[in-house]
């Protein structure tokens, strides 16, 4: 998965809004937009107070983002990413003046990772959106960094241009998610979005691409916004939430067991809270652990009788690898939503294929663990 918030309940996430009869009132209010000289300085000098006013911090029960209050040259609306909105209910959107923002309706870019959210009253100043158009303009990313509630600002340049994103230098965080990525004239280019781990291949090696890279989505060019209806969007970003905060659970525990899987015990709490098939699983394996601690102990005085132990310990590896990965397809099986946005049937993708590697990785670490004698390694250990 790529740095989202993570993460990320049977309240409904929009249910603190004020929903109004009629039309959201007409924009009367006007957007930043007087082009400044200063270039890289004003950047490193930092953004003025009327900007900052626009950028908004975005608190839920399941995590913090950012937002930026923007026009479009049409409508004026609250802007932000999808996932920072998943499976987050009781939300407040506030600057950093204490201002607070209401939402009365939201839509959802049907390609990308980008909401926008009607106001209940437009406020008076905004940014604009822009088109980026050439490559290292001078930006800086201003948001919610690592979702402690304070505006941070970081500085860079835009490195990357594409249809639907850009590619920013400008070192953002967790908590930036939902950032504007803005000019020195307030002037928005696109909306921190995701950071991609770098690849330091023989190929990319002292290249850039061997380096952590950050994108973000452009909001100039979104052609279909999608109405959300708050049941579906509840229903579905609540379903992910709860499958990614599972496949995290399991990570940990495979992370636990691929440590040592002779003679390591895991913990039986973790595994009530995913999935009975994966709590028995790990329940027999805390037995098998313990017999073979003892078993280990009455094998001191022999050779043969240890040599023989180990093998049957590889055997025994063997079968837990495969009821593992019987628990850990079971635990990912049920009915699934039928998806209304195509952001939530990628999520679901990408989580399919965490899944897939974790599955992977038990017949990786099964093989690796099988090519080593444990009885010999742990006399070395305790002996």
């Amino acid at each position: 998965m790529s740095c989202r918030i993570t993460t990320f309940g049977n309240i409904l996430w929009l249910g603190f809004l004020v929903l109004l009869s009629g039309e959201v009132g007409a924009v009367t209010n006007a957007p930043f937009g007087v082009a400044s000289a200063a270039g890289v300085g004003a950047m490193e000098s930092g953004l003025s107070e009327e900007i900052l006013g626009c950028i908004v911090t975005i608190t839920g029960s399941r995590g913090a983002g950012t937002g930026f209050i923007a026009t479009d040259g049409v409508s004026t609306c609250l802007y932000s990413n999808i996932h920072v909105l998943m499976g987050n209910s009781g939300m407040r959107f506030a600057n950093h003046r204490g201002e607070t923002f209401q939402p009365v309706a939201i839509e959802a870019a049907s390609d990308r990772d980008v909401v926008r959210l009607k106001l209940r009253q437009v406020p008076k100043q905004c940014l604009a959106i822009a088109t980026p158009r050439s490559l290292n303009v001078p930006v800086a990313v201003c948001g919610n960094a690592e979702g402690e509630e304070v505006m941070r600002v970081i500085s860079g340049k835009i490195v990357g241009v594409g249809p639907l994103k850009v590619e920013t230098d400008a070192q953002f965080v967790r908590g930036h998610s939902g950032s504007p990525i803005l000019t020195c004239d307030g002037k928005v280019l696109g909306i921190a979005t995701y950071v991609k781990r770098g690849n330091p291949d023989w190929v990319s090696t002292n290249t850039p691409f061997a380096v952590t890279r950050r994108f973000g989505f452009r909001v100039d060019n979104v052609k279909n916004w999608v109405k959300v209806d708050q049941r579906w969007f509840v229903a579905e970003s609540g379903w992910l939430r709860e499958r990614e905060e599972k496949l995290t659970q399991l990570s940990q525990l495979l992370d636990a067991w691929a440590d040592d899987p002779y003679w390591q015990l895991l913990p039986e709490e973790t595994a009530d809270a995913v999935h009975r098939g994966v709590s028995d699983w790990v329940r027999a394996h805390n037995q098998v652990v313990a017999a073979n601690r003892r078993r280990l102990h009455s094998a001191r005085p022999s050779e043969t009788k240890a040599s023989e132990l180990s093998r049957e310990f590889h055997q025994q590896l063997r079968r837990e690898a495969e009821v593992l990965k019987q628990a850990l397809a079971s635990a990912w099986r049920g009915p699934r939503p039928r998806w209304h946005l195509p952001f939530f049937r990628a999520y679901a993708d990408e989580l399919d294929t965490w899944h897939d590697m974790l599955l992977k990785a038990v017949d990786e670490l099964c093989a690796l663990h099988s090519s080593y004698d444990p009885v010999v390694v742990k006399r070395r250990d305790v002996w």
